[in-house]
């Protein structure tokens, strides 16, 4: 109880993805309610169309923005890993829009992180603006986490 659907393993697995592969008959069960759980972490989620790390060919995928992390799957049941990309990693704000050529849709963003650069296109302006939105606040608010740590963010002794 009171564990985070949301917290990685040490190998990078979330609680959904452990038991993705389960064949008993709990595991139903099991997956549904992780998924329930990891829903009420969710900042975003939908279909993107996301351009290959390594091939740069376009691929479909289900995406998920937490708190801490963007990851995406090959399927909306979720257990498919794909990738992830830490948010910590990035190195600026998400532009809009990519400056990669030949993007299948207007509405698409890019996200830096220092070894490389992920480029979703998303189906409307609107869902391309929660993204937006979404992950400009989590980097503002790490920002602003990063000062307190530093000992920013107080007043200045007079």
């Amino acid at each position: 109880a009171g564990a985070d659907p949301a917290a990685e393993d040490e190998g990078g697995a979330m609680p959904h993805e452990l038991v993705s592969s389960w064949r008993t008959s709990e595991a139903t069960e099991v997956r549904a309610a992780l998924r329930a759980a990891l829903s009420r972490a969710v900042l975003a989620e939908g279909w993107v169309t996301k351009l290959g790390t390594e091939r740069k060919v376009w691929r479909r995928r289900y995406a998920l923005l937490l708190n801490e992390q963007l990851r995406y799957y090959g399927d909306e049941e979720l257990k498919d890993l794909r990738g992830a990309v830490h948010l910590a990693d990035c190195e600026n704000d998400p532009t809009s829009p990519s400056r990669y050529p030949g993007a299948p849709g207007p509405y698409s963003l890019e996200l830096a992180t220092m070894t490389r650069t992920l480029v979703l296109v998303f189906g409307s302006a609107a869902e391309l603006n929660t993204w937006m939105a979404r992950l400009v606040e989590m980097r503002a608010r790490r920002g602003a986490l990063g000062a307190l740590a530093e000992g920013g963010g107080g007043a200045e002794a007079a």
